[in-house]
This record gives structure tokens, sequence and C-alpha cells, in this order.
């Protein structure tokens, strides 16, 4: 979650609660890997791939998408159902044809 964005993330607290095994990583930017502590959330957790989810599909989505596969070798997947911004509905074709190209998107 952006450290920025606290009023967006009070709901998602509350539905992670019934999760079993969940970490709260706070980023200070749009890439989670940058100055966080992600990275090693994820390695204790013996994750091998990333499901990504949020609201910004060409900026925060996308920076984690590029750094955990290239960087760390994640695999990395979303869809235009976790997803909020107006990226699907065509203002950000680019970004879409970018998931697509390199394998990142499922169909819903």
């Amino acid at each position: 979650e952006c450290d920025y964005a606290e009023g967006t993330v009070r709901p998602r607290q509350e539905a992670l609660k019934s999760v079993p095994r969940t970490a709260r990583v706070t980023k200070p930017r749009d890439n989670g890997f940058l100055d966080t502590n992600l990275r090693a959330v994820l390695d204790a957790y013996g994750a091998g791939s990333l499901v990504l989810m949020g609201v910004n599909a060409h900026a925060c989505v996308k920076h984690i998408a590029e750094s955990g596969s290239t960087n760390y070798g994640y695999a990395v997947r979303t869809s235009e159902l976790l997803i909020a911004d107006a990226a699907w509905a065509g203002i950000y074709p680019k970004t879409r044809k970018w998931y697509e190209a390199n394998g990142f998107f499922a169909t819903a």
C-alpha cells in the first residue's frame, strides 16, 4: 500500500483480516520493491509468482510487474478485474498492450 493513500487502504485492511498469511508493506513510491521489505516478505513466504491488483495499471502495478519479473524472476500475472483505473477503458491502451506483450495479462 502507498504510505500517502491511507484512505483507500482501510477497507482492504479489514478484508485481509480473514486471510491466514498476510504482511503489510508500505511503499513510498510506485514501485513496491524500492525502499521496502517486499522482496524479503515474498522470499519468506517462498513466493515464486505474483498476482497483482491495484488502482493504477500504468503506474504502481506496472512498475511492480516490471521489477518483479525482470529484477527478481517472479512469474507475474494480473487481470482487468484486478485493476481499477481507466487503462482498461481505453485511456491507456499502450499499458494494456504492454501487459499482454509481456505475458502478464490473464483474461477474465
